[in-house]
């Protein structure tokens, strides 16, 4: 097989660098430090709709998705989350709310006898709220959501959504 052969065979097979002999003994290590460098900031960027997001423009999208959230929380519990988290990834969106247990949650709490009917409550209320938020978070993201998991934590200071994309 000649040199040509090997480098268009290389290349068939998905090659990123390719060295010459004589190899300097540093090169590699220069090129492997790039690749894992390649490699690392490939894995913060995720496609939305045709789009590859840099880190920047990924941090916009969970940012406006933040907004929605917490609006459409406000509009229906009456009571806006103290804090959202939303993490956007190839496969989902994850939303964290919060603090976001209204007035008559809190006070049946106070009681320590109805907890389980708060937490019923709630994963009802995140659930339904999760499946309303679908169609503006697709409007966002430009493409397909499905509500996944949703729970919250023992004391009910936050509950996690996911959206599951396709």
């Amino acid at each position: 097989m000649s040199d040509r052969d090997t480098l268009l065979q290389a290349v068939d097979l998905g090659v990123i660098k390719y060295l010459i002999k004589p190899v300097d003994p540093i090169e590699p290590e220069g090129v492997l430090a790039d690749l894992a460098s390649q490699h690392f900031q490939d894995k913060k960027r995720v496609v939305v709709g045709h789009e590859v997001l840099s880190l920047a423009e990924r941090q916009e999208v969970e940012k406006e998705a933040m907004k929605i959230v917490a609006g459409h929380w406000k509009h229906h519990t009456g009571k806006g989350p103290e804090h959202i988290q939303v993490q956007l990834l190839s496969d989902r969106l994850q939303v964290r709310v919060v603090s976001a247990l209204t007035r008559a949650e809190r006070f049946l709490l106070r009681s320590r006898t109805d907890y389980q009917a708060v937490n019923q409550f709630r994963t009802v209320l995140s659930e339904r709220l999760g499946h309303t938020l679908v169609p503006k978070l697709e409007d966002l993201l430009g493409g397909t959501l499905t509500l996944g998991q949703v729970q919250s934590d023992q004391k009910l200071t936050w509950t996690e959504i996911t959206f599951n994309r396709r």
